[in-house]
């Protein structure tokens, strides 16, 4: 490229610059800028500079420019601050349904939009690892393909893959109605419905571990699906009846009782300490672990899911039991 046509670039060079090289701490002088321009075979004097940052300013983005011997200048116009980025970074790293190539792909992404000194040093900041991501690389494209079928209303068809008990990927054929996508815990889940015995049920997929996904030719089933509803009564992702349940709990747990089922939660006391709730759960061994973790804070009265509730514990007494027999 001759050097008359690499001046008509000499803005887009001087902004990349801006961008990558200068911050609040990091300003950068118009010596600076002529040095990078001559790299890129640009020639560009003083007043040219000047002028150039002036119309940037006025139609690109946000240049401070701080006024000593000479002028210095940063960018000031970041679609993220550190602060955000940091955040979104930890976020990508932390999720599971994020393979680790994809990860780097969009943090590098997220980098490019603030100075290369603020970049080195989030990277400082982030020490979450997480073994557990998940290796498909279609997850990106796959929920693409879902929000496409659930804006045409159409079905979709995928193949599940899991493991088997040697470690073995086993994959199987599904063709279901995707109703809603779900974030829980660092997972992307798909809802579904589907007709069984004369019923619409609902059913969600991790999508890490769809493949395949495409949009069928098939119109998508009629269905009452309510999100809200649905989150607050399938613990972890996890499928089971729904019940009415009573609890009885403790005033230590109260708030997280409201984080769980909202603030408009039906609180009745039975005395200074204690209350009773009523509530509309996916009875579950996820909810049953739950239920484990407030130890004597919270107890189940309604008995048929006490019930289930003691078989689910003996189970894993007796599994313990045993290996010392």
């Amino acid at each position: 490229m001759k050097t008359n046509e690499k001046n008509k670039l000499r803005i887009v060079e001087i902004i990349e610059y801006l961008m990558i090289e200068s911050d609040e701490d990091h300003p950068v002088s118009v010596v600076m800028i002529q040095d990078y321009l001559k790299d890129k075979d640009i020639t560009a004097d003083r007043k040219t500079i000047y002028s150039d940052i002036a119309v940037i300013n006025e139609y690109f983005m946000s240049v401070v420019t701080l006024k000593k011997s000479q002028n210095w200048y940063y960018c000031n116009d970041r679609k993220f601050d550190f602060s955000e980025i940091q955040v979104i970074v930890s976020a990508i790293v932390s999720a599971g349904f994020i393979d680790p190539k994809t990860s780097d792909e969009l943090i590098e992404k997220l980098y490019s939009q603030t100075s290369r000194y603020i970049s080195k040093e989030i990277k400082g900041n982030i020490t979450i690892k997480n073994p557990s991501k998940h290796s498909n690389r279609d997850t990106l494209n796959s929920i693409d393909t879902i929000i496409d079928a659930i804006r045409k209303k159409k079905q979709i068809s995928y193949q599940y893959i899991k493991h088997d008990i040697n470690g073995k990927l086993v994959t199987k054929n599904h063709k279901f109605t995707p109703v809603d996508l779900i974030y829980n815990d660092n997972y992307y889940y798909c809802v579904m419905a589907g007709v069984r015995e004369d019923s619409i049920k609902f059913y969600h997929i991790r999508i890490d571990r769809m493949k395949n996904v495409l949009i069928s030719d098939d119109q998508a089933i009629a269905h009452n699906y309510n999100s809200n509803n649905y989150v607050t009564k399938h613990f972890q992702m996890w499928d089971g009846e729904l019940s009415w349940v009573e609890l009885l709990i403790t005033n230590d747990v109260v708030d997280s009782m409201m984080d769980k089922f909202g603030e408009k939660l039906l609180i009745q006391p039975v005395d200074e300490n204690h209350a009773r709730i009523h509530v509309q759960v996916a009875v579950s061994k996820a909810f049953f672990s739950w239920i484990v973790t407030f130890g004597d804070n919270v107890k189940i009265i309604t008995k048929d899911v006490k019930a289930q509730f003691i078989g689910y514990i003996a189970e894993i007494v007796n599994q313990y039991r045993n290996d010392e027999e």
